[in-house]
């Protein structure tokens, strides 16, 4: 549950980064919690 909410939270930051900056800088941050959202997959 606790891994779920985190991961719900980091995709909410990216995403707002991205729409905030729209710059490649700005979505650096997205593939970062995809491989994140992966790891917690694997272990949940």
């Amino acid at each position: 549950m606790l891994t779920i909410a985190l991961r719900d939270s980091l995709r909410r930051k990216s995403d707002a980064l991205c729409a905030d900056i729209a710059t490649i800088e700005g979505c650096v941050l997205a593939p970062f919690v995809q491989l994140v959202d992966r790891g917690l997959a694997g272990v949940a």
